[in-house]
Order: C-alpha cells, then structure tokens, then sequence
C-alpha cells in the first residue's frame, strides 16, 4: 500500500501535510471551508519538501520538516507507530 499525504492550505495561516485530513481538520478545528487540499503526495521526504516550500514562498514561518515530525512521534509512540492512520 502507498501512504498518502495531502499537503493542505488554510489561506493566510499556513500550509500543512498529514497523512489524515480529516483528522487533522478535527484536532485543529478547522471547517471544510476553512482549508483546501493543495495537492496529494507518495513520499513523505517530498511532502515535508513542498510543505515548507509553499510556507516560504508565501511569507508564511516555515513548519517543523514533516519527516521530523514522523521521527518524533515514532520516539514517542509504542513501536514506532504512527498515530494518524492513513485514510
């Protein structure tokens, strides 16, 4: 199975990648019409690539690497899993 993840944009915020979008729209409370999916993504390195890319080209403060957040939460959680299951 190939992961997913949807590099979304909530217009004057930020951009975001999850590999859950509507769980990620739930933790942050953002209604539908709050965000839109800026593109969809194979590969976690190049997600975290076009995440921090868009945050800069539009003046937004870049994030943390989405790669680094992976490695977090698999230092943080039992064996490694990853707490957002993809869709």
């Amino acid at each position: 199975m190939t992961d997913i993840f949807y590099i979304y944009h909530v217009p004057g915020h930020k951009f975001g990648c999850t590999n859950n979008i509507e769980k990620r729209a739930r933790t942050q409370r953002l209604k539908e019409e709050d965000y839109q999916i800026f593109c969809i993504i194979g590969d976690p390195q190049m997600a975290g690539d076009v995440e921090m890319s868009l945050n800069i080209a539009y003046g937004y403060p870049p994030n943390r690497h989405y790669m680094q957040t992976l490695e977090a939460l698999k230092a943080i959680t039992p064996e490694g899993a990853i707490t957002e299951p993809a869709p």
